[in-house]
């Protein structure tokens, strides 16, 4: 299982009641909030392992509770969030 699934997984287990109440995570919605993580994480630099990383996984659950379901709508959203969207953070 890759780093950022994982992370994912645990994620929803934390936050399932506050953010999901009624609604549950398949395989197709981890797989989107993977593949937008993974793509953030590389373009950024940021180590998988790292708290970075996982603090990008928490922000990224928030940003599809919103209604963010795809990998471009996570992207823009990311791109516009305070912490994910601002470049000069991140400098690799």
């Amino acid at each position: 299982m890759r780093f950022a699934t994982y992370i994912v997984k645990v994620l929803v287990v934390r936050l399932r009641m506050q953010f999901f109440n009624d609604r549950v995570l398949g395989p197709d919605s981890v797989k989107v909030l993977s593949d937008a993580l993974n793509e953030w994480l590389l373009r950024h630099g940021v180590a998988k392992q790292s708290e970075d990383a996982a603090l990008a996984a928490s922000v990224f659950l928030v940003l599809f509770s919103e209604g963010n379901v795809t990998v471009p709508e996570l992207r823009a959203a990311a791109q516009k969030h305070k912490w994910l969207g601002n470049d000069a953070l991140f400098q690799h």
